[in-house]
């Protein structure tokens, strides 16, 4: 069973706004658009890791509170020091304390950066239009068009 963690951890946000030569956290775009999937580096002050966003309070989504919206995600990395969290754990935390966001190519024979994104639903990045299309192909044909007739 995971433990769920609630810590207190550094203000990404704040970094860049005290050190904006030598440190650049996520845009207000970037977070507004962070979604489940995502794979986010956050730090407790002695060291950073990546986590894997598994839920974001959709009460915070509007604008004004994007560097406040509580993320529930899964720590996704082996950490170098005893903080008592392990691999699969559960940590929460706000947007503001997200250094790095990154997503995976969606096709599963890839675990590359995904750096692409699905024109049509805007939902499922990719890494290359090679990936793209072998997920289009193998199922993201059905998804896709099913998100579209949803009227999202």
């Amino acid at each position: 069973m995971c433990t769920e963690y609630t810590d207190e951890w550094v203000d990404a946000q704040q970094m860049t706004s005290d050190h904006p030569e030598t440190f650049e956290s996520p845009s207000r775009k970037e977070l507004k658009r962070l979604c489940p999937g995502a794979i986010v580096k956050i730090g407790n002050g002695e060291e950073r890791f990546w986590t894997i966003v598994k839920s974001i309070d959709p009460a915070d989504c509007n604008d004004n509170a994007v560097y406040g919206r509580a993320i529930t995600a899964e720590v996704n990395n082996e950490l170098l020091f005893d903080h008592g969290y392990n691999f699969g754990d559960i940590v929460t935390f706000r947007a503001r304390h997200a250094y790095n966001i990154m997503y995976l190519c969606a096709n599963d024979d890839c675990k590359k950066e995904a750096t692409k994104i699905c024109s049509k639903c805007r939902k499922v990045k990719y890494c290359c239009g090679r990936c793209q299309k072998k997920d289009w192909k193998d199922r993201h044909k059905i998804i896709c068009i099913r998100s579209d007739n949803s009227g999202e």
